[in-house]
């Protein structure tokens, strides 16, 4: 999730400034889903590839790499892979012993998958 918030359009309700993943070179799960969801000769995946080789993304650039990374699915595919580890995670917690610090740990878990900030 915190990956797919590094994208946010707006700072303000994620704390996070936006791109800066990006800005430090790193490729997150959003961003490798985009390029692996995109068909290799595809107008997006060149454009995405082009961005991401540049030595400095600009504002305009890493909005650009958030539309084509929501274009090319990348952002729905993180957010997937994120459903599924949770599932798996409440799967296991649900193995614990019932009590205050299982349901703790459950709540938690949940809320990560939700978080805005």
């Amino acid at each position: 999730i915190d990956d797919i918030l590094d994208f946010a359009e707006d700072g303000q309700s994620s704390g996070k400034t936006p791109g800066r993943d990006l800005e430090l070179g790193l490729f997150t799960l959003p961003v490798l889903a985009a390029l692996r969801n995109a068909p290799n000769a595809s107008a997006e995946r060149q454009s995405l590839l082009a961005l991401l080789g540049k030595t400095h993304l600009g504002v305009q650039d890493v909005a650009r790499v958030r539309d084509l990374v929501r274009q090319t699915g990348g952002f729905a595919t993180a957010r997937s892979w994120a459903e599924r580890y949770t599932r798996r995670a409440l799967g296991e917690l649900a193995k614990l012993p019932d009590g205050q610090a299982r349901g703790e740990l459950m709540t938690l878990t949940r809320d990560l998958l939700g978080r805005q900030y």
